[in-house]
């Protein structure tokens, strides 16, 4: 469960950071954190199935390329 509050936080602190870059610093957050939580919610939903590790490291790779190219 700890991890996955630390996922989120990372999440909604890289919004913070790219929201002071582009000087919109709520939408920056609110971006972070709903990615965020949707990063949870398929780890959640692909842990049942039992891809959960595959699913998740491919969606953080794909995430980091997206704030990357951002």
């Amino acid at each position: 469960m700890l991890y996955r509050i630390v996922i989120f936080l990372i999440f909604t602190a890289v919004g913070y950071l790219l929201g002071i870059k582009e000087r919109l610093i709520y939408q920056g957050i609110m971006w972070g954190a709903g990615i965020g939580l949707i990063a949870l919610i398929i780890d959640y939903i692909f842990s049942i199935v039992g891809f959960g590790t595959v699913i998740g490291g491919l969606l953080g790779l794909s995430v980091g390329l997206l704030f990357a190219k951002l």
